[in-house]
């Protein structure tokens, strides 16, 4: 008698050592599943809200002075397209450090290179016309290559956040199925522990 109670013993604390260390494991899947979806979609999610809001205030800034045409109204469109290519290039570079999908580095150098033709053949152009006082050119720059310029970048941009939440929405139902899986283990132990 006392040989079957230690076997019976023993291997019950088999069993709730083996379906605790599955639970801990499950846990822990489930964890860097989280910290995967933060790091790798919402944290670069908020970095391309923030390019695209300093994007959208050069955009801004540049119009309204050439509308407003008045020196100190052009010196800050100047001032604030400068301080927002520097936080824009500063937040590039730490989306560009996250880990990305083969179609997300697709979609990256395609938001680069819309931007850096906008840069070139829109802004820089615009704001040298604008720099030399020639507002009619400034104004004629900014309606024939900024503004498709940025529907171009736009349209980058607006394709990069809709993977994150593709990815983000991809990851939750891999973890939810890595969740099913590991409730079905743990649930065939229990019961083979019960039969």
């Amino acid at each position: 008698v006392s040989t079957r109670l230690a076997l019976f013993i023993g291997s019950c604390a088999v069993m709730i050592a083996g379906v605790s260390a599955l639970g801990l494991w499950g846990m822990s899947s489930s964890n860097d599943a989280l910290r995967t979806v933060n790091a790798d979609r919402v944290v670069p999610l908020e970095q391309l809200a923030d390019i695209a809001r300093h994007q959208t205030g050069t955009e801004t800034a540049i119009e309204a002075a050439l509308i407003d045409g008045k020196p100190e109204a052009l010196q800050k469109a100047v001032a604030k397209a400068s301080s927002n290519k520097a936080e824009i290039d500063k937040l590039w570079a730490a989306y560009r450090a996250t880990a990305m999908t083969p179609e997300e580095e697709k979609l990256a150098q395609g938001w680069e290179a819309a931007r850096t033709r906008y840069c070139s053949d829109g802004i820089e152009p615009t704001l040298a016309a604008v720099t030399a006082g020639n507002l009619e050119a400034a104004r004629r720059l900014a309606a024939d290559k900024m503004a498709p310029g940025y529907a171009q970048v736009e349209a980058a941009m607006e394709a990069l956040s809709a993977l994150q939440v593709k990815v983000a929405a991809e990851e939750y139902a891999a973890a939810t199925a890595h969740y099913a899986q590991i409730r079905n283990i743990m649930l065939s132990a229990v019961a083979l522990g019960l039969a």
